[in-house]
């Protein structure tokens, strides 16, 4: 399991779509190995399940979370 922490929604200039998440890795990692596997995001109580659908340039990640996560 690699642990990683949201950076912000995926947003353009006037749109912000929350289901979607920009997640940078803890740890260095091959980004390309992750597209395509689970993500679980653990908020409180709640767990919230998505998937990594793409690399968001160099660093990070972006995530497609079935529902939208507080915050």
């Amino acid at each position: 399991m690699i642990e990683a922490y949201i950076k912000n929604y995926r947003r353009g200039r006037n749109t912000v779509n929350p289901r979607f998440a920009i997640v940078y890795p803890k740890e260095e990692v091959n980004l390309d190995t992750l597209i395509g596997h689970s993500a679980i995001l653990k908020w409180k109580d709640r767990t919230i399940k998505g998937k990594v659908t793409a690399r968001h340039g160099s660093k990070a990640l972006r995530v497609f979370f079935k529902n939208s996560f507080p915050g």
